[in-house]
């Protein structure tokens, strides 16, 4: 099971429940027609707060809405903050599955 820096999951954590990212599911970000994010899942969370590069609406997606970090739409990077891809797969399953981040902040305390 992956482990992160303790000091990113705190911070991780602290957005999630902070009620300041809307939720979005099937993309790491959502946005609206003028380029405004209008959803992040729990990864997209993640990359917000612990990646420098900016947002930039996607050109490899058939979604006009989808908005990529490092080229990314739907995952991060192998190893991104200590997560493998079991690890982003199973925190998108939950936060794709369930109407809030509760499950995703259960699983991040429990395992990460």
């Amino acid at each position: 099971m992956a482990k992160m820096d303790p000091e990113v999951k705190k911070e991780w954590l602290k957005a999630l429940r902070s009620g300041e990212y809307p939720k979005t599911t099937g993309m790491l970000c959502s946005t609206d027609d003028d380029g405004r994010a209008t959803g992040f899942c729990c990864l997209g969370v993640l990359a917000d707060i612990a990646m420098p590069e900016p947002w930039v609406r996607s050109t490899s997606t058939p979604d006009p809405n989808c908005l990529t970090v490092r080229g990314f739409a739907f995952s991060l990077p192998e190893g991104t903050m200590g997560l493998d891809k079991k690890t982003q797969s199973e925190l998108t399953d939950l936060n794709d599955d369930n109407p809030t981040f509760a499950e995703v902040i259960a699983y991040i305390e429990e395992n990460l």
